[in-house]
């Protein structure tokens, strides 16, 4: 008895002990799954706040909670799930999610390294919004000491959260992880160097702006940036009527220096005014000679690169004769990045000039304006650019103070953005950070194929001494035939059409022409060396061009096209001369054979297979979903603009192979969707799109 007593004790014992682990487990699930349900309404929440910068305490304390409540609520799932972290870490046999759980400490981890990141960069937001408030961008300037000294511990904070962030995602293996989860990593992967560049350019700042208290900062050129006079920038300005790689011929040259974030214009000159020939000056590039009889590469012909980070070193290298001074960076801009400036002040008053200059009468102006002795601008009788100088003046003075109150900040913004997207301005920093941030947002007009993608750029660079770039327009058409996925073509078609009245037979005019300084010369034969950037690996397979028409300094040169060995990362230059006279048109076509790498297999995201009518030609910031085991073929395009060209009419055609289905065809920046024929006798889709070119445009088209 006292034996089955004992026993039903100890099962009783064993019984509750079961329950009340039973009730504590799923007291810990519960409240596991609440957490879990909690962090995935916060992040809901997050998405749904439109994405643009704050303007109000208000809107920076609104983020400041939803990232404190979801860092508190990552922090405590942690804990919770703390205890099983070491079994977890041997669940690799999983099925699915194997990745996630095996890494589950990581991931959280990561989440309130990433909270912890963004807490800290609304912190270091904060001191800045009274520059919303501001009411010209003197009044910036003069607040940024006081705004970056507060802003510097929680920047640094940031920076060291990220870092942290970075080490836990080194752990995990994306391709790994499942179908479900993989979209949510892929997009932070693909934030990651811009976040990582703007938190570096953060330290980067201040010797960017020319504080003197600023930490030294190291350069391209191997030595620290030292901002004992200030942080000095090369200004360079490109005449798109005369149309070289990187915007224009370089006409002019100056400065922008920058004290404790002051802006201040040194002279300007015109650019031969750089020319110092007591130093040896490098050899030109061999078609600068060939067809233009340069001895030199000297600082007016240094644009010649089409890569601008490239010339700017050319650039900045050459201007150290003139004035060893160092630099932080170097800064082009054309005529309509002027005309974009002056539609948000309105128009200036400037000495020399008769009647106000606005964004319609500008280039006008400039034409006539060469016609007018120096010194009616204030300057030395003889110097051709001496008009340009007040303008600048004025200009600059105009943004800096808004006297009139005639402008928001918010416009200036905007037209600076578009001027940057347009190519009008161009820049490149000597520093990494700042160099890495221009190059990410396109500003620094590098040229770059990305691998395993298609790329076109087609590039005029004006050899006649002359300004026909004014009157000449510019057509292209690129089709592609992907019928044969191993072995893609593609044919380019380029037309210049010249609406001027030049002579007839074509002369080149040499600068040993006086008449060539007396007036504007647009009204001549346009002389241009075209050169067409293709993918490294691309073949031509034949082409049409033109002989030239009139002797190139007392030669004839036949119809060719020259393989150039000029440096584009993952691309490949090839060229051709033609000039043109006035009132008719001129078409050059080449026939390339593409790599077959430029048809990638992609899993197929299933928000387009299961959307398909509906999301066809969505963005591709809408396009990331769940991926499936469905794998489809990818062919990606990019276009790039040339620097200082004018609107485009551009054509893309593209063929995919026979009996394929056409799952999405995108675009960046967004365009309107292509006109698609189907021929069901023989299975073929065809895209067709008709749009201007403004800026570098990127085209994703997936099919299966």
């Amino acid at each position: 008895m006292a034996s089955n007593s004992s026993k039903r004790i100890i099962r009783t014992f064993i019984l509750l002990l079961i329950l009340g682990l039973t009730v504590i487990l799923a007291n810990k699930a519960v409240r596991t799954i609440s957490l879990a349900q909690r962090v995935a309404a916060n992040l809901d929440r997050l998405r749904e706040i439109p994405l643009s910068l704050p303007k109000s305490q208000s809107d920076l304390d609104l983020l400041s909670d939803q990232f404190n409540t979801l860092r508190g609520d990552l922090s405590l799932l942690r804990q919770e799930l703390e205890p099983s972290f070491p079994l977890t870490r041997k669940m690799n046999w999983l099925p699915r999610f194997s990745e996630e759980v095996v890494h589950s400490q990581e991931i959280l981890e990561m989440g309130i390294a990433l909270s912890d990141t963004a807490i800290a960069g609304l912190q270091a937001a904060s001191p800045a919004l009274e520059l919303w408030d501001v009411s010209n961008p003197a009044a910036l300037t003069a607040q940024l000491p006081l705004v970056l000294e507060q802003s510097q511990p929680y920047l640094s904070a940031a920076n060291e959260s990220y870092q942290n962030y970075l080490d836990l995602r080194s752990k995990i293996d994306l391709p790994r992880m499942d179908p479900l989860t993989q979209p949510l990593l892929f997009r932070l992967d693909e934030l990651q160097p811009t976040l990582t560049s703007s938190l570096r350019l953060t330290a980067e700042l201040p010797a960017l702006l020319g504080f003197s208290n600023a930490e030294p900062i190291p350069t391209t050129f191997g030595r620290e940036l030292n901002n004992a006079s200030g942080a000095r920038y090369l200004l360079i300005f490109q005449n798109e009527d005369e149309l070289r790689a990187t915007g224009g011929f370089v006409t002019a040259i100056g400065t922008l220096t920058l004290v404790d974030g002051k802006p201040a214009l040194g002279t300007f000159n015109d650019s031969p005014t750089a020319d110092d020939f007591k130093h040896v000056y490098p050899s030109p590039p061999f078609w600068l000679e060939e067809y233009m009889g340069a001895d030199y590469l000297l600082l007016r012909d240094a644009n010649w690169e089409i890569d601008f980070p490239q010339a700017a070193l050319s650039l900045s290298q050459l201007y150290g004769f003139y004035d060893p001074a160092p630099l932080s960076g170097v800064i082009a801009l054309d005529q309509m990045a002027i005309v974009e400036l002056l539609g948000v002040t309105g128009p200036i008053s400037v000495l020399g000039f008769e009647q106000p200059i606005n964004s319609d009468n500008l280039i006008e102006q400039l034409r006539l304006a060469k016609l007018v002795d120096a010194s009616h601008f204030g300057g030395t009788s003889g110097e051709l650019k001496a008009f340009l100088e007040p303008i600048a003046l004025e200009l600059l003075k105009v943004l800096l103070t808004n006297p009139q109150n005639s402008f928001e900040m918010e416009q200036l913004a905007k037209a600076a953005m578009r001027a940057f997207e347009q190519k009008h301005i161009l820049i490149s920093f000597f520093t990494p950070a700042a160099s890495q941030t221009a190059r990410l947002y396109g500003w620094d007009g590098a040229v770059q194929l990305p691998a395993n993608h298609d790329g076109l750029m087609v590039v005029d660079s004006n050899i006649g001494f002359n300004k026909s770039n004014a009157l000449v327009n510019r057509s292209t058409q690129y089709s592609v035939d992907l019928t044969d996925p191993q072995a893609p073509i593609a044919g380019l078609v380029v037309t210049h059409t010249h609406s001027g009245v030049s002579e007839k037979p074509c002369q080149q005019w040499g600068a040993d022409n006086p008449q060539s300084l007396q007036k504007y010369p647009m009204e001549r034969c346009y002389y241009n060396y075209l050169r067409v950037v293709t993918s490294a690996d691309s073949k031509l397979i034949e082409s049409q061009t033109n002989d030239v028409s009139g002797l190139i300094f007392g030669r004839y040169v036949p119809a060719k096209v020259d393989l150039l060995a000029e440096r584009i990362e993952g691309g490949q230059v090839w060229g051709t001369l033609m000039t043109l006279p006035g009132l008719s048109s001129l078409t050059n076509t080449f026939q390339f054979a593409l790599p077959a790498e430029i048809i990638t297999s992609i899993p197929v995201p299933t928000k387009v297979t299961a959307e398909f009518s509906t999301e066809l030609f969505q963005s591709p910031a809408n396009i990331y979903a769940p991926l499936t085991n469905d794998y489809a073929k990818s062919y990606q395009l990019d276009l790039f603009k040339q620097p200082g060209h004018k609107p485009e009419s551009f054509t893309l055609n593209l063929r995919l192979p026979p009996g394929v289905e056409l799952i999405s065809a995108l675009s960046q920046p967004e365009l309107p969707p292509p006109t698609i024929t189907q021929d069901p006798s023989t299975g073929r889709t065809d895209l067709h799109w008709q749009f201007t070119l403004l800026t570098d445009t990127s085209f994703s088209f997936i099919f299966r």
